[in-house]
């Protein structure tokens, strides 16, 4: 795999993670099932993936990480 492809899943999995839990700590304010807090969290994690391969075809050649390790 990729260093590119894995760099966009680790994004992807950390923002649902991130979504998921910011949903349910919500929960406390607003009415939110498990189920709804995967949903929202899911669909955060979907527009990660599309933004991070959209910019990959056309931003910087590099991760914008501040470290310049990656060969594609």
């Amino acid at each position: 795999m990729s260093p590119l492809l894995i760099d966009i899943l680790e994004r992807a999995a950390w923002t649902f993670i991130q979504g998921f839990a910011a949903v349910v700590l919500a929960s406390g304010t607003i009415d939110v099932t498990v189920v709804q807090a995967a949903g929202v969290a899911g669909g955060m994690a979907v527009l990660s993936l599309v933004k991070s391969l959209a910019a990959s075809k056309v931003g910087a050649e590099t991760p914008q990480t501040g470290i310049d390790t990656y060969r594609y």
